[in-house]
């Protein structure tokens, strides 16, 4: 398992963003993957994973792991609590730069979606202005959620103050004149529906053309022949 060096952009948590490890056939960025692997394996069915205190020292191991680029499954069975793994995958999600839905997008969703009308998955499916591979990520995490809100069986007012904070996670800082209630439906949906907003079609595309951008992948060659990393 390898990291590529074709794309270079900065750095978040000693992995650059868009440097992708290919596991399963599957690109997933590093931290993310890492995180959710280890809240799979140790924190599923906690309500208050996110709000629990943390080991500073298992949350500094953590770390080093991600650093060190350690395997996710590895580290998934040798860490002993979540609650820190749940903590820096909010870190990592607010070291994202740049802005996760584009303006134009955000101003439709303001002028014409009312606070009672659900949002489309033509409308959701438009609003986000991801480079591609981070689309992957993004289906990754938004899937990962809905599986955890699964596990948890709580109240609705449980799940939406982790809704809340993983909305102020994302879109930090890019969507200063969007109401909160816009957002936290956003993220709402796309959790909701992430199925049918990542659909397979449009990903495999997608993952098509990241491959040719990339180099990865010869005219004779087809989608699912592994990349080179």
């Amino acid at each position: 398992m390898g990291l590529s060096k074709r794309v270079r952009f900065s750095d978040v948590f000693g992995v650059r963003l868009e440097e992708h490890i290919i596991l399963e056939k599957i690109d997933l960025a590093y931290p993310i993957s890492i995180c959710c692997s280890v809240i799979r394996e140790k924190g599923f069915g906690d309500k208050d994973l996110f709000y629990n205190p943390i080991d500073e020292a298992q949350k500094s191991e953590l770390r080093s792991r991600m650093d060190n680029r350690f395997d996710p499954k590895e580290t998934a069975e040798t860490m002993k609590y979540a609650p820190e793994a749940a903590v820096l995958l909010l870190e990592y999600l607010k070291s994202i730069p740049g802005t996760l839905l584009g303006a134009d997008a955000i101003e439709h969703l303001e002028k014409n979606i009312s606070d009672d009308s659900p949002l489309t998955h033509h409308e959701l499916k438009q609003a986000f202005n991801l480079k591609p591979l981070n689309l992957f990520n993004l289906k990754h995490l938004m899937k990962f959620f809905k599986d955890y809100f699964n596990s948890i069986k709580t109240s609705r007012s449980e799940i939406l103050k982790v809704e809340y904070d993983l909305t102020e996670a994302l879109f930090q800082g890019s969507l200063s004149n969007v109401s909160p209630a816009t957002r936290v439906r956003v993220v709402e949906m796309s959790i909701e529906e992430c199925e049918y907003i990542f659909d397979a079609n449009i990903m495999n595309t997608m993952r098509y053309h990241i491959r040719q951008s990339l180099g990865c992948l010869a005219p004779n060659k087809s989608l699912d022949t592994p990349i080179e990393v």
